[in-house]
């Protein structure tokens, strides 16, 4: 394993966030891949209407449709700067269609896959050539990230950070999110190789 380290956050929360009706059928429409239920490769920043907001914690995501959403104050604290080179931010709409200024969903402009240890199994996405991942056991990165980038989107409200980032946005101070470190591994477990 690799000496680098990089932290894997994501909402405690058991409640994920639902669109409204005419919202789904308008990502069904626009901007959802029929296939694997993500938004596809060439989608930016998406807008969601919500069926409510979001609850108190700083992360979370919209069941059934890989777009994740959070808190602008959590965003802020990683580094503006950073967050508006990393990330692409779309706004946040309760039932009544006011904006939620507090909110954002946000889609990284770098993914990439938290390995896992055992029973892990993929796929490619027939529609959109998205790599579908699941796997349990320890999590671990492999590949190393690519340098020079601060926030990584690892999908269903996930963020990765390199550990210097991590450590000067004092994240670990937020309720409502899980944290995991990460290591690089030099050779996946799950025997899957690498991942493209």
């Amino acid at each position: 394993m690799s000496k680098t380290v990089f932290y894997h956050l994501y909402t405690a929360s058991d409640t994920p966030c639902h669109l409204t009706k005419e919202a789904d059928a308008e990502a069904q429409r626009t901007w959802l891949c029929p296939d694997c239920s993500s938004p596809t490769p060439s989608v930016t920043a998406v807008d969601a209407r919500l069926r409510v907001a979001p609850a108190k914690e700083p992360l979370n995501f919209l069941w059934g449709f890989g777009l994740s959403i959070a808190s602008k104050a959590f965003l802020s604290a990683i580094g503006n700067d950073l967050v508006q080179r990393d990330l692409y931010l779309g706004r946040v709409y309760g039932p009544d269609g006011h904006e939620l200024s507090e909110w954002a969903t946000f889609r990284g402009k770098h993914r990439l896959i938290v390995r896992g240890s055992k029973e892990a199994s993929y796929r490619t996405c027939n529609e959109c050539g998205r790599i579908v991942y699941f796997a349990m056991g320890k999590e671990y990165l492999y590949p190393a990230p690519q340098e020079g980038v601060a926030i990584f989107d690892a999908g269903n409200s996930g963020l990765v950070l390199p550990e210097n980032v991590f450590m000067q946005a004092g994240l670990d101070r937020w309720r409502g999110i899980y944290i995991k470190k990460l290591a690089v591994a030099d050779v996946p477990s799950d025997s899957l190789g690498e991942l493209v």
